[in-house]
C-alpha cells in the first residue's frame, strides 16, 4: 500500500528541516527515485490552516523505512511520523492526496505557486 512518511533532517550546521515524501506508487525498488518529495518547515496541517512546502527531486524508496546517519555529512534522518496514502490526483500542477486511515483521514490539496514552480502551497481539502 502507498506512503507517505515525514522525516526530521537535522543537518551538520545545527538547523533542521522536515522532509515529507509519498509514496504514489507503492510499488518500487529501494534505489528507485520515485518518492516525490518536500521540503516543510512545520509539520503537514498541524495547525488545520494551509502550509507551504518545497518541491525537491524525487528521493529514493529506500527512505521510506531510513533513520540514522546520511552519507557524506549531510546530516541526520529520524522518522517522525508515517500514514497511508491515497493518491487522488497528480498532475504537473496539482497533488491532491488523502493520508490516514478512514477513522483518522485527511484530504489535502496542493499545487505550485506560478512565479515560482517549486513553491508548493497546501490546503485541507
Amino acid at each position: 500500500m502507498p506512503r507517505s512518511v515525514l522525516l526530521r533532517h537535522d543537518l551538520p550546521d545545527g538547523s533542521w528541516h522536515y522532509d515529507w515524501l509519498i509514496d504514489a506508487l507503492g510499488v518500487g525498488e529501494p534505489d528507485d527515485r520515485n518518492l516525490i518529495t518536500f521540503r516543510l518547515t512545520q509539520r503537514p496541517n498541524e495547525d488545520g490552516h494551509a502550509f507551504d512546502a518545497t518541491r525537491l527531486p524525487d528521493h529514493r524508496r529506500l527512505y521510506l523505512d531510513f533513520e540514522g546517519e546520511l552519507s557524506d555529512h549531510r546530516g541526520t534522518i529520524t522518522k517522525i511520523e508515517e500514514w497511508p496514502c491515497t493518491i487522488r490526483e497528480l498532475t504537473p500542477t496539482v497533488l491532491h492526496l488523502s493520508l490516514g486511515t478512514p477513522k483518522r483521514l485527511t484530504s489535502l490539496r496542493g499545487s505550485p505557486s506560478p512565479q515560482a514552480p517549486s513553491s508548493w502551497r497546501f490546503v485541507r481539502d
